[in-house]
């Protein structure tokens, strides 16, 4: 595990898999945006503890979840709470 700052420093030093628009690829976006979103929350572990945890349990109740409820129903009720 890295500090925050250090962590930003090598993802932004790393060249893109692809270019914007021509495939997809799961990326490290998430944590980077739990670094910015911790630092105007004022905090340093929002990205391993609340996200993190978030993520897992999401990630966990996909295949209890009933018929016809979609993933999206799923996430737009997650809050992230500094």
């Amino acid at each position: 595990s890295f500090p925050p700052d250090e962590l930003l420093r090598r993802y932004g030093t790393l060249p893109l898999a692809y270019q914007p628009g021509e495939r997809w690829l799961y990326n490290t976006g998430s944590l980077i945006l739990g670094v910015l979103i911790a630092r105007v929350a004022g905090t340093v572990s929002l990205t391993s503890d609340s996200m993190l945890r978030s993520t897992l349990r999401s990630a966990s109740s996909g295949s209890q979840r009933s018929r016809g409820s979609s993933s999206l129903s799923r996430h737009s009720s997650t809050r992230i709470i500094a």
